[in-house]
């Protein structure tokens, strides 16, 4: 799990970052240094997004082809 993967989830969600900050239990300030990639992913966050998402292996599939396509543009 990484801070392009929070915000991923976060978007797909259609929630603000307060509204996830709010679900996750930390402060808006937390989620944005997160997905900048400022702060390191809390084992505590870390636990609340993946029961925020339940596992959704449909959703951690669409990350993963969307990282694939990522990459390939950048080649």
């Amino acid at each position: 799990m990484d801070a392009e993967f929070i915000r991923f989830v976060r978007l797909k969600a259609d929630l603000t970052q307060a509204e996830m900050a709010s679900l996750s239990g930390v402060s808006q300030a937390v989620v944005s240094l997160v997905e900048q990639g400022k702060q390191p992913i809390s084992p505590k966050l870390r636990h609340k997004i993946l029961t925020l998402i339940d596992n959704d292996s449909e959703l951690i599939e669409q990350y993963q082809l969307y990282k694939e396509t990522e990459l390939k543009a950048r080649q």
